[in-house]
């Protein structure tokens, strides 16, 4: 005999009298639980009311868990992580001496909230729920983990099956993580003096901050900037290349200012701060900083003049010196008595670097409207920085020009007279200054012979 769906016995067609029952209890199959008799008394009969209770009941102990959890708004250390447990008697049977424990309560912070009855902890009856709450407070451990964990074992008493019954299950919070560096480039120049010069030095001061939520390790500086000192750090906040978020380390270092950086007016400092994540993923950032220098473009004209003593013009000499700290470009000379000057550059046509200098010689000969004046000249030497500054610098000189000129006789090449000639007795002779002393001495009695006839005709004229 079998019992219906309804595992309910009906014995149809029978006569009132007494009857013995039994369950066959072989037939009974395995169970977690425990099968429990509940047949009725001997002696009860079976038409004497109903329906009754007879055979194997399967008690079957049971319990479910469910721990969830609520990440806080801001994922930092200390902020709290709450969660919610809800425990089922999930099988046929009362359940007592409910316990719930989890491993977070071993930090002393976790401490369960039981809703909505407090005294369901003592009495589970089968279907029945019991939940609680309790909060938990992040640790630097937990946020580099990535992830907070609960888990919790509860357990309640069965009487039949006579044992306790257990269930473990583990909550899982995923927590909003941000590995980050920020970092902050500085600089000054060391210089106090109006203008820069090369050589000079710009301090550069790199500020790396850990403004994320996660254990930064492997924290590091570098920098690309050419002619840059290596960086020092002034002192990590704890273990080295280590940063907790909000820690910060400075470093420091020095750079070296080139023409370059003169001539651009402005130095650029580039800074890159790398670390590694607890989860082993490179956390970068670059920043950098502009120092402005200090630039002084100049140029200077000096320019002199003088009559050329060997002829008739006024000789000019021109020297342009940039005396600036930046490079000038496009640099050209003018005058105002010649349309083209002729310049000798120091190295680059028409560059000068600071203190260079460019040269030029003019020979600018008299015209008649110069004569009997004073001639005014000028002269203009202009350029340009590499940021289109333009200097420029003019000069002048005045020279008194002669009506009638009259060249120094020590620059004057001298030129030899022509030969004297005098009556000899063979014709004229030519007195070359280079004559004999034989031939000077004919010469002197030839003349001494003259002059006693000249007298004697004289004589003879006054008789």
């Amino acid at each position: 005999m079998k019992t219906g769906k309804d595992g309910v016995y009906t014995f149809a067609g029978i006569y009132v009298d007494e009857y013995a029952l039994r369950v066959d209890e072989s037939s009974l199959p395995e169970t977690t639980g425990e099968w429990m008799d509940t047949s009725f008394d001997a002696g009860t009969p079976a038409g004497s009311g109903g329906p009754h209770d007879f055979g194997f009941r399967n008690q079957i102990p049971g319990l479910s868990l469910q721990v969830e959890g609520n990440a806080p708004d801001t994922v930092a250390a200390g902020e709290l992580v709450t969660w919610n447990v809800t425990l089922t008697n999930s099988g046929n049977v009362d359940l007592s001496m409910i316990d719930v424990v989890s491993e977070l309560q071993e930090s002393g912070d976790y401490e369960y909230v039981v809703t909505p009855d407090p005294g369901a902890m003592n009495h589970l009856a089968p279907g029945a729920s019991v939940q609680l709450s309790a909060t938990s407070p992040l640790t630097q451990e937990v946020i580099d983990a990535g992830e907070a964990t609960n888990p919790v074992t509860a357990s309640g008493y069965s009487q039949v099956p006579d044992r306790i019954n257990t269930v473990e299950e583990e909550g899982v919070v995923t927590l909003a993580v941000t590995p980050r560096l920020d970092l902050s480039v500085g600089g000054a120049l060391d210089n106090d003096a109006d203008t820069t010069r090369p050589g000079d030095k710009v301090t550069v001061e790199i500020v790396i901050s850990n403004t994320g939520n996660q254990t930064i390790t492997g924290a590091e500086i570098t920098s690309p900037t050419d002619g840059m000192s290596d960086i020092t750090i002034d002192g990590w906040p704890g273990d080295e290349k280590v940063l907790l978020p909000g820690q910060s380390v400075t470093g420091t270092a020095t750079v070296t200012v080139t023409q370059d950086d003169i001539d651009a007016g402005k130095i650029s400092v580039d800074a890159v701060t790398s670390g590694t994540s607890p989860k082993g993923s490179a956390v970068t950032q670059d920043g950098s900083t502009t120092v402005d220098l200090v630039s002084a473009p100049t140029i200077d004209l000096a320019m002199t003049s003088e009559l050329d003593p060997a002829g008739d013009a006024i000789l000019y000499s021109l020297s342009s010196t940039n005396t600036g700290n930046q490079t000038l470009e496009d640099v050209a000379l003018s005058h105002s008595l010649a349309s083209e000057l002729t310049v000798a550059w120091p190295g680059k046509d028409g560059m000068l670097a600071p203190g260079e200098t460019a040269t030029v010689e003019l020979r600018v000969p008299f015209t008649d409207a110069m004569r009997g004046t004073d001639v005014l000249a000028t002269a203009l030497s202009e350029g340009t920085t590499r940021l289109g500054v333009a200097v420029n610098a003019t000069a002048s000189t005045s020279n008194t020009v002669p009506a009638v000129f009259v060249p120094d006789e020590k620059t004057v090449p001298q030129v030899k007279p022509a030969p004297e000639l005098v009556e000899g007795p063979q014709g004229l002779l030519a007195v070359t200054g280079a004559v004999g002393a034989v031939g000077v001495g004919v010469l002197g009695s030839m003349l001494l012979l003259a002059g006693a006839i000249l007298a004697l005709r004289k004589r003879r004229q006054d008789a």
